[in-house]
């Protein structure tokens, strides 16, 4: 555990004060006790019945102890102030560390709520993923899981070569093409890109410094197969995945693993992402192509 240098214990000093302060009332009854003798050897040692002898004793004590005794008081009321400023101090100094210590835990518990919720999130994306599956009846076939994801792509594919003789509107040929594709398996992309936006918004809204949203990106981003990313790459483009789920992207470099090999005419969207949905850190456009996932990927 750590010592906070604010918590040193100052009982030594108020003992070398408190000794001198016993020091100086033990040197100022020293001092009225000679003034007391000097003053009896006046009289020869006897008492005076004489009023004004003893109202000259007094005025002789006065003007000898007084001083003294009134530096003393003095001496005595700045040791109890100092004494009090002290222990104030003190205390200002520990509700301050306690409140520090308090804060320090807050914010413990806040990243660890964060973190469980975060990979509940997770399990929640996976559980999503594996509860997809594909029949194809006429051959009696079942695609579950991640493997969805390549038949959606293969699909996507096959759509675009259809319309692709007709050379008229390559973007519009392949908007047309994602979104039969999405509709025919709606039940699942939809849910599966909600659930994604979610995670990756929830990064976005509480997940702290850059360096600690970065950390949990690669994380969302580990949980990614090729065929996901390549969905995910034309669901940012079209309706509600263009106004809401493209920002995100960018600011957080989702695509940083994106092999573009699979992109179908990937050059021509070489204007749409900003280079910051590719690579952290990056800003502006990427300008005649998509980076190569050799050139621009890093290890989730």
């Amino acid at each position: 555990m750590e010592v906070d240098t604010n918590q040193i214990d100052t009982a030594p000093k108020w003992r070398s004060l408190i000794r001198d302060f016993k020091w100086l009332i033990a040197m100022s009854l020293i001092i009225a006790i000679c003034a007391g003798v000097m003053y009896a050897s006046m009289f020869n040692g006897g008492l005076s019945t004489d009023n004004g002898d003893w109202g000259a004793f007094g005025d002789f004590m006065g003007g000898v102890l007084n001083p003294i005794f009134g530096f003393t008081g003095l001496m005595a009321l700045l040791l109890t102030i100092s004494m009090q400023s002290e222990e104030l101090s003190n205390s200002t100094k520990e509700l301050r560390n306690s409140a520090d210590a308090l804060k320090e835990q807050s914010e413990s518990l806040k990243r660890q709520n964060f973190e469980n919720t975060f990979f509940q999130l997770i399990r929640l994306h996976n559980d999503i993923v594996s509860d997809i599956d594909l029949i194809a009846t006429h051959v009696n076939r079942a695609t579950k899981g991640r493997d969805c994801f390549t038949v959606f792509f293969k699909r996507l594919e096959r759509e675009y070569k259809k319309a692709e003789p007709a050379k008229v509107g390559l973007r519009d040929i392949i908007e047309s093409s994602f979104l039969k594709v999405y509709r025919e398996s709606e039940g699942d992309l939809s849910h599966y890109f909600r659930n994604l936006y979610s995670l990756l918004r929830f990064v976005d809204e509480g997940g702290g410094a850059k360096e600690d949203k970065q950390f949990y990106v690669r994380i969302i981003r580990s949980q990614l197969s090729i065929y996901e990313i390549g969905m995910l790459f034309y669901n940012g483009l079209y309706g509600e995945g263009r106004d809401k789920f493209k920002p995100l992207i960018e600011r957080h470099a989702l695509f940083d693993n994106l092999d573009s090999s699979i992109l179908i005419n990937g050059d021509i969207y070489s204007d749409i992402y900003s280079l910051g949905a590719f690579s952290n850190g990056s800003t502006g456009t990427t300008g005649n192509a998509l980076p190569s996932v050799n050139v621009a990927c890093d290890t989730a």
